[in-house]
């Protein structure tokens, strides 16, 4: 008979970290599959319950590096991991409270990148179930995130009312967010990263929260302008794109854009969105120009 021997915490954090690096920073290697991350977490919590917590907040740093790579399946995983550990001996704290809401939106938003909008809705309404202070700094920075997953999955369900609503949330909390970072940006890192990297790696997640929060206000602007049909907010939607270049969501981002324009419009932004394709290298520059051409015959 084989006997299973329990590890300790220590060593279920060694191995967690082991197989964060491998992910990160393979060299010459193979990377390993990004589920491993995921499944580290849900052995550490089923070994060790007493840790609960500790997963929780690594599992939401880990899923929500999985989302920015696109690695939907993984971050998926690693946020559920998360949830379930907040589930076993059910932490206390507004911290526990930010930290369980933060991972269900981390995972709704990527259970929507594998088009699974039935996981997605209950995430995001499960999202709702943590106690979290309405006075936290970090609060209207997970309402936004929350409205602009609830905005995609209407904008997907062919409600653009809805949808239109939800970006337009997203957007103006994202300004005020972008405009008050030095308020929230330390509660975001200590959330994320914890309060143990000193001024240094304070400094560069302040950097990160203020890349993070410049691209939420261009998602939510392309939408307002997707689901709104106003020529002015299209325009606004082109500035952007003028500004800080082509979406990075890709082509998708730009679907419908055109149709609150008449056709003159249509023509000079096609060739104003070409104009800044041109300046990409291949194959992106390709595949956005084909796009251009096919949204912009589309709407004519």
């Amino acid at each position: 008979m084989t006997t299973r021997i329990r590890r300790s915490s220590a060593e279920h954090h060694r191995g967690f970290q082991a197989a964060l690096v491998d992910w990160q920073w393979p060299g010459d290697a193979l990377r390993p599959n990004p589920l491993e991350l995921g499944a580290a977490l849900e052995r550490w919590a089923a070994e060790v319950p007493e840790d609960a917590e500790v997963v929780a907040v690594l599992a939401l740093g880990v899923a929500s590096n999985l989302l920015g790579s696109s690695e939907h399946e993984a971050a998926v995983r690693a946020a559920r991991a998360g949830l379930d550990a907040s589930a076993l001996d059910a932490p206390v704290g507004e911290s526990a409270a930010v930290t369980e809401a933060w991972l269900a939106i981390v995972a709704a938003d990527a259970a929507h990148g594998m088009d699974d909008a039935p996981s997605s809705r209950l995430l995001l309404e499960r999202s709702l179930g943590p106690d979290v202070d309405p006075d936290d700094p970090i609060a209207p920075y997970l309402a936004m995130r929350r409205d602009l997953v609830g905005a995609q999955l209407a904008e997907a369900a062919l409600e653009p009312g809805t949808a239109h609503g939800r970006y337009d949330d997203a957007l103006v909390a994202a300004q005020q967010l972008l405009a008050g970072i030095d308020a929230v940006g330390p509660r975001w890192t200590a959330a994320l990263f914890g309060t143990a990297g000193g001024v240094a790696m304070e400094q560069q997640a302040m950097s990160l929260f203020r890349i993070e929060l410049e691209g939420r206000v261009a998602e939510a602007t392309l939408g307002v302008a997707r689901t709104g049909g106003d020529p002015a907010a299209v325009e606004t939607a082109i500035e952007q794109c003028t500004d800080a270049g082509l979406p990075a969501a890709g082509p998708l981002a730009l679907l419908g854009l055109f149709g609150a324009l008449d056709a003159d419009a249509v023509e000079s932004t096609a060739r104003h969105l070409t104009d800044i394709a041109d300046a990409y290298d291949e194959p992106f520059r390709s595949t956005w120009q084909i796009a251009i051409r096919a949204l912009e015959a589309d709407a004519l």
